[in-house]
This record gives structure tokens, sequence and C-alpha cells, in this order.
């Protein structure tokens, strides 16, 4: 048996071994374990944000806006505005859609383009049976005017444009009609270089006066214009009101309704959703109702916009 003092020596090895193990094994239980904890919570948040954009879009709300005749309108007017289905289905036959457009009550239906798929990268590809049912069913109850967006545009079948006529719906392309309450309504088609990625051509002044027609000045004019980023441009052919889509409010809508990024490859744009004004002329954008090569809404469910004119 050792003296006391090498006795003590033992027993202070021994207690100053077992911390430095444990301290070194935590350090390195720590060190295999922080990965695999980012690595889950990660994985939880993206099944959250993944979960959270699936479930907006298949809930779509309403926008409401009142918009002044300005002393043309011949009587208060309720109209309901779709754009960019992109050959999306709300319920079977689109039931949830078309019950809430008969909830809105509306005189009539609008129509601002992308509702069907034509991929650019396949030229002659497109699908159109969602948008020619919904359109069919709209018809049977309401006036239903419908203009082009760039998707449209890529269809070179005639036949998709005789069916929506032949089911009674008014396809402008270029083409004005005049309606009743002293309405008219204008269905522009814009060129390729108004869709070009990040940054678009404004279009021509006067290729879009030929366009768009001579407005009669005394009518509350509404051009359908698939694309929200020239504002100012229709304002100057004597647009009352614009109707525009196209963004799909953004993809993931940030505060004070900035868009993270939109299908032309803008990003934080703040032309996604919502109202605006230049001079005499509102432009009223919808974060539309369906989705196309991006699939995602975070904080941007899609919208069945119900316009009320007030005379």
């Amino acid at each position: 048996m050792g003296t006391l003092g090498e006795e003590l020596a033992k027993v202070a090895a021994k207690e100053l071994t077992e911390k430095l193990n444990n301290t070194v094994g935590r350090k390195l239980t720590k060190k295999v374990s922080l990965p695999v904890n980012i690595g889950f919570i990660g994985s939880v948040a993206l099944s959250a944000f993944l979960a959270r954009s699936a479930y907006e879009k298949d809930h779509p709300e309403y926008a409401r806006y009142d918009i002044d005749g300005a002393g043309k309108a011949g009587d208060n007017v309720r109209l309901v505005f779709l754009t960019d289905l992109h050959e999306k289905e709300f319920g079977k036959g689109n039931k949830h859609l078309l019950a809430m457009i008969d909830k809105a009550d509306p005189d009539a239906v609008l129509i601002g383009g992308d509702m069907v798929i034509a991929d650019k990268s396949h030229p002659g590809y497109y699908e159109d049976r969602v948008t020619c049912s919904l359109c069919t069913e709209l018809a049977k109850k309401y006036p239903v005017f419908y203009a082009e967006g760039n998707h449209e545009q890529r269809v070179i079948d005639e036949n998709f444009r005789n069916r929506l006529e032949e089911a009674g719906v008014t396809y402008l392309d270029n083409e004005t009609v005049d309606w009743k309450y002293n309405l008219s309504f204008t269905g522009i088609s814009l060129d390729d270089d108004q869709y070009r990625p990040v940054s678009p051509k404004k279009p021509d002044k006067g290729v879009l006066d030929i366009k768009v027609g001579k407005r009669n000045p005394e009518r509350f004019n509404i051009l359908l214009a698939h694309s929200p980023l020239f504002l100012k441009e229709y304002a100057s052919t004597g647009a009352d009101l614009v109707l525009s889509g196209h963004f799909h409010g953004g993809t993931i809508r940030l505060p004070g309704k900035v868009g993270l990024m939109t299908p032309q490859y803008q990003f934080f744009n703040t032309d996604v959703v919502g109202l605006k004004h230049f001079n005499h002329t509102f432009m009223i954008i919808s974060s539309g109702l369906g989705t196309h090569s991006i699939n995602l809404r975070i904080n941007n469910k899609p919208q069945v916009v119900v316009v009320d004119i007030k005379k």
C-alpha cells in the first residue's frame, strides 16, 4: 500500500481523467448531432413550406374592388375577372370555382388569358380541356369575354378559339366589343418582346393604338391586357380600367404586396397584385388562379376578382 499522498494523487488523477473524458465526449456528441439536428429542422421547415403552398393553391379567395364609373357607366355593374388558370381544377369540373363565381353573382365574366397551358419549349403542344369546359359552363349563365395571354398566343390551332366561340364566349384578339351599361371591352394581344424575361420591351405607342383601336371617350373602356408592366402605356389608349394578371401574385408574397419572383424573372416586384392607377386609369392586377413552371404559392392565394363599377 502506498503512502497517503500517493493514494490522494491517484484519486485526483482518476477524477481528472473522468472529467476530461466527459468533456471530450460531449464535444464529440455535439459535433455529430449538430448537422443531424440542422438537417432535421430543415426537413421539417421544407415540409411545412410545401404543405402551406399546397393548401394555398387549392383555396382561392375573393379580391373585391369598387371602381368609380367616372360618370360613364350606365348603371352599377358587377364583373368577375379570371386569369392564369393554367388548366387548374378546383374540385371535379371546377365545381368549387364555379360555385364561387355563382355566389358573386356577376353581370359578366371577363377572362384575362393564360387559362391554358402551351409550353414554349414544345411548339404545338397545349392543354385546353379544363379551360374549354369551364368557359362552356360559364357561358351557359353569363356573358363571357376572353382575351389572350402569352400561353394562348402559342396555340396555333384555330379550333381552340372556335370551340370557345361555339360555346358562346366572345373572344377578343386585338378586338373591341361594345356592351350594355355603356361599357366597352377590349382584349389586347401583346408581342413576344413584352414577355421577354428580365427586361421586357415596352409596347410601341403607334402599334398599341392600332391594336386597341379608336376609343369612344363617352363609354367606360375596360382593357384586358395580360401583362401588368405597362400601365402608363395602357393609360395612353384611353382605358378607364385595365385588368391584368400574368405574374401569379409574385409566387411568394412578401410584406407590402411585393412579389419575390415573376414568371419573367423580375425579383421583388411591386406590380404583382392589387390596385394601381396612373392619371385617370385604374389597373387591377390579379394573383391568378393556377401556377406554371414554379408551382408554389406562399402568402398568395388564388383569386377570383370581383369588380363593382359604380354608376
